[in-house]
């Protein structure tokens, strides 16, 4: 799949467990590292995939416009994808990062989400 959609090869795979029911893996390769995201199909009948395709094609915009914001990879002029047996998926660029304890945030740490939060309501990508 990795070679044939995206030119990579996938020399290896860790899961990243996060979140609520879609599965995720840390794929490292020799272009870089990316996040495969699998939609668990109760979850993704929740919403209107139309939804899915505009949320993606916005974070692929913020990401243009220099937000701190992985960048999609892209198939067939498509962000979204989907294998034979119809299971969705997307694959992005792997961003490391830490989770915020609540209520230890520093005043930087704060002042840089807002302003990155600003720059997002800028881009009104979501409206179109």
């Amino acid at each position: 799949m990795s070679q044939k959609w995206f030119g990579f090869t996938i020399l290896d795979a860790q899961p990243v467990v996060r979140g609520w029911l879609n599965r995720k893996w840390k794929l490292d390769t020799m272009h870089g590292v990316f996040l495969l995201k699998s939609y668990h199909s109760d979850r993704y009948r929740l919403y209107d995939e139309s939804d899915f395709v505009r949320a993606l094609r916005w974070q692929s915009e913020i990401h243009s416009q220099g937000l701190p914001c992985p960048q999609i990879r892209m198939h067939q002029g498509a962000q979204l994808h989907s294998t034979p047996s119809g299971q969705r998926f997307m694959v992005m660029t792997f961003c490391d990062g830490e989770r915020f304890i609540p209520g230890q945030a520093t005043y930087g740490q704060m002042h840089s989400l807002g302003a990155a939060t600003g720059l997002m309501h800028q881009i009104s990508w979501w409206e179109r």
